[in-house]
């Protein structure tokens, strides 16, 4: 085979990444999005295909030879996208760390370049690959020259050009002058189309013979067209052709691929976040070791006592066979486990660093090993960072901390607790310590040290707690539900057929198209890429007036109902101990809530919101109760502390209820005026304005004109007039400082708040309130929590906190003891913290979850 130089059309490769994923920014607000799926690109090219030489070719920054001979070149095109104009200064950084070369000539744009460079490389013996996706690049295609595709992973070689385009790579000039090209805006000559141009070329070969032969063309309208056009198509094939012969010092053999810079490809791939690529360029095997497995308790004994003081990393395989402790980066001591010598450990160290406090909790209950308060779980500290990664495990942290992988065998897994040998375990401690520090001193430069250690760190405890308690479930009454909802759904479906007059997938957007806006000739009302929308918003609408509309949106919901909630919950009940043990997460919300998983039961419908009753399928034990604890409009009371409106403050201090209120001042009646529909506005109006709804949403949302809607908001404001000044100074804080804080201190980031995109700076904005109040909500959940956790142990109360669900608590208790727990929760959670203005909760209790909320 020979060799082969690849030729890359950068900023062709750019765009097209840029439209195929969507928006990413790092934590800077510099945006990633085209810059990742470009390093991909390069990334194969170069793994695929290992091109001996390769050259990145770049556009001019200045108005090239075809401006100046044409002024409306390239004028159609859309001014390029600012956020893709901030990611091109690092598309040559990453090629020259990746060993490319890069070749840009001021006046010319890389087509010309690439042809030049193909022309030169003629006779060389060297195959010539073109990586573009520019159709005007296939005139220099030749035995010798071919096309890489990389979108559609194809090479384009002489044969598929005329294939393609019906002409060969020698006459795509003339075709484009003939036909146009609307990406260049060459405007090719009006009337004549792709087909006739084709035609026209393979009978006469060129522009210039065509023009030639003008007075044979037939019919008189095409001669009209073509003689009418002759100084136009000159033009036009002028533009369309590239130049060959560009002044440019060239030699090839200085760009033959060189290794990769993996330090300068770390520094860019760590700024810009592209933590897998960051995986795939570390060998994993450069950690200097000082690595030990003791065999005797001396050894162990003489371990423990030096490490007074200190702080360590410990990691432990998950048969909770081995231990491993360093001391130091890249030195580990490993060793048989036993619970004493952990928490001898525990007791020792000065700072001890681990991974999933969770789990460890879970894990070691039984061995009676607490994980003590002075305790770095590493998954936490990200998570507290970096609240918007969406990935906390411990391969990802230690790799974007330290620019290192762990270490592990191909049998070995990947996070800790996996089946593992010791070298590995010792590897995980010793990098786990070092990561440890780092994210340790950034949580106390972020001020979050104490949100860490007082929240965030004992609520892995109680979440545990919870797992491990479960909630009982009367799987014979999910049974019956779940046969009626089918029963309901096949009477369904039968007339859902009747009133289509025929049978189709119900599930099909595209055959629910045709039967309700071709068969049936409802009204079309939103186009889509696939034709006319069958969303719920579309159907609502029509259900008004159609009765299968109406039909399709009860099948959705008797079959979301279904899938969603009712099967779910049947496939996790626990067949030892009939109960649902869900798996609570501290580290997926960006706001800090709670969220569930395994089964989600936080999306559990409450009493009246789904018809099945589905809640009252959650019971206590024999003797027990539950109580729902839940607190009332917290959100808008923290708006109203912080905000500290005098009108919104006195409200909630007299106790009336502030949506009646509400209603009252914007419609300027008395509160015992307000109707049920004028209290449901104002609570969209109250929440909307809460999160950022502008009058488009709220206008939507309560299916009113834009106008009016305009209008609520604007006497929302005047009603409440430091409201608006309050939500202004959260954008003002998040445009200073590019995060935002919640009461209890935990911080989001918020980096493309300075957008120049205007759909990208009002979603950060939205962002950025949002995670102010429903942070900071969750925070004050999450102190009751632990206060309510620590009094039942303390006081010996049969009490077990079972779920969290937003803003609601779910206990199970023995019902001889209701008044106490009714009092301490009460208690506890109206003073978990102290604002201007009383926090409320409301109590209930039941046999079944249905009867306590």
């Amino acid at each position: 085979m020979p060799e082969r130089l690849f030729l890359i059309d950068s900023s062709s490769l750019l765009f097209r990444a840029y439209h195929a994923i969507p928006y990413l920014s790092n934590l800077k607000g510099l945006p990633t999005n085209a810059l990742l799926g470009f390093t991909n690109m390069l990334l194969k090219i170069l793994r695929v295909h290992k091109p001996d030489y390769v050259i990145t070719v770049l556009d001019s920054r200045k108005p090239t030879f075809r401006d100046a001979i044409f002024a409306e070149y390239k004028a159609n095109r859309p001014e390029t996208p600012s956020d893709l104009i901030m990611q091109i200064p690092y598309m040559t950084k990453i090629t020259e760390a990746l060993g490319i070369g890069t070749i840009e000539k001021e006046g010319y744009e890389a087509d010309d370049l690439i042809a030049t460079i193909a022309e030169r490389m003629k006779g060389s013996g060297i195959m010539v690959m073109v990586v573009t996706g520019d159709k005007d690049m296939m005139q220099i295609v030749s035995p010798q020259v071919n096309i890489l595709d990389t979108m559609k992973d194809a090479v384009v070689a002489p044969v598929d050009v005329e294939e393609r385009l019906g002409v060969p790579p020698e006459r795509v000039a003339d075709l484009l002058a003939l036909a146009g090209d609307a990406i260049d805006n060459i405007p090719g000559i009006k009337g004549i189309g792709n087909k006739t141009a084709v035609k026209l070329i393979r009978e006469y070969g060129s522009i210039e013979k065509i023009l030639e032969n003008v007075n044979n063309l037939n019919p008189e309208r095409l001669r009209n067209l073509i003689g009418g056009s002759s100084e136009q198509l000159k033009l036009n094939k002028k533009l369309a052709s590239l130049e060959k012969s560009v002044t440019i010092d060239f030699t090839f053999h200085k760009y033959r691929q060189q290794p990769y810079d993996r330090d300068k490809l770390r520094e860019l791939f760590r700024e810009l976040q592209f933590y897998r690529l960051l995986a795939d360029i570390e060998s994993g095997d450069a950690i200097e070791t000082d690595f030990l497995f003791l065999e005797n308790k001396d050894q162990v004994n003489k371990l423990i006592e030096s490490i007074k003081g200190k702080d360590i990393g410990i990691s432990i395989s998950e048969d909770l066979s081995t231990l491993s402790v360093s001391a130091a980066p890249g030195q580990a001591r490993a060793f048989a486990f036993s619970p004493e010598s952990l928490n001898t450990i525990f007791q020792n160290a000065s700072l001890a660093y681990f991974f999933d406090a969770k789990k460890w909790i879970k894990s070691l209950r039984k061995e009676q090993v607490k994980v003590p308060a002075n305790a770095g779980d590493i998954r936490l500290l990200s998570y507290l960072l970096y609240p918007n990664f969406n990935d906390h495990e411990i391969d990802s942290i230690i790799l974007r901390e330290l620019g290192k992988n762990i270490p592990r065998s191909k049998k070995e897994g990947g996070p800790l607790f996996e089946n593992s040998s010791s070298s590995s375990i010792m590897a995980e401690s010793s990098l786990i310590l070092e990561a440890g520090r780092k994210l340790y001193e950034c949580i106390r430069s972020a001020e979050m040290e104490s949100l860490y250690m007082n929240i965030e760190l004992p609520i892995s405890t109680v979440l545990a707690e919870m797992e491990s308690r479960g909630i009982r479930v009367n799987r014979d009454l999910l049974l019956k539900i779940d046969s009626r909802l089918h029963a309901e759904l096949e009477q369904n479906r039968l007339a859902i057929f009747e009133l289509a007059g025929e049978e189709f997938n119900i599930d099909s957007p595209k055959q629910l198209q045709y039967v309700l806006f071709e068969k049936l000739k409802l009204p079309r009302k939103r186009r889509t890429k696939t034709g006319y929308s069958t969303d719920s918003e579309v159907l609502q609408e029509l259900s008004g007036t159609y009765a299968l509309p109406a039909k399709i949106i009860q099948y959705r919901t008797l079959s979301k109902l279904r899938s969603t909630y009712i099967q779910p919950l049947l496939k996790f009940i626990n067949p030892v101990t009939g109960r649902i043990h869900p798996v609570f997460h501290q580290d997926v919300a960006a706001t800090g809530r709670l969220s569930c998983s395994d089964p989600n039961l936080q999306n559990i419908p409450v009493r009246g919101e789904d018809g099945t009753g589905v809640r009252s399928a959650f019971i206590a034990d024999n003797g027990m109760l539950l109580l729902s604890a839940d607190y009332s409009q917290i959100e808008l009371r923290l708006l109203a502390h912080f905000s500290r409106d005098e009108n919104l403050i006195q409200k909630f201090r007299s106790g009336v209820d502030i949506h009646t209120a509400t209603a009252a001042r914007l419609s300027g009646i008395q509160e015992h005026e307000v109707s049920s529909e004028m209290r449901r506005r104002a609570k969209v109006i109250n929440y909307g304005i809460l999160y950022g709804m502008g009058p488009s949403g709220l206008s939507r949302e309560l299916n009113i004109p834009y106008e009016e809607a305009e209008s609520f908001i604007n006497e929302y404001f005047l009603k409440y007039p430091t409201v608006r000044e309050y939500l202004d100074s959260i954008l003002d804080f998040a445009r200073r400082h590019k995060h935002v804080k919640t009461l209890l201190g935990r911080i989001r980031h918020v980096p493309d708040i300075l957008s120049p995109a205007d759909h990208i700076r009002r979603s950060s904005e939205r962002i950025a309130v949002n995670t102010v109040m429903q942070g900071s909500a969750s925070d004050i959940v999450k102190m009751a929590m632990i206060k309510i956790f620590r009094r039942l142990s303390s006081e010996g109360v049969r009490a077990w906190l079972l779920l969290q669900v937003h803003d609601e608590l779910l206990f199970e208790f023995d019902e001889k003891t209701a008044d106490i727990v009714k009092l301490l929760v009460k208690e506890e959670m109206e003073s978990a913290v102290s604002l201007g203005i009383p926090l409320i909760v409301g109590i209930g209790t039941g046999r079944n979850w249905g009867e306590a909320h």
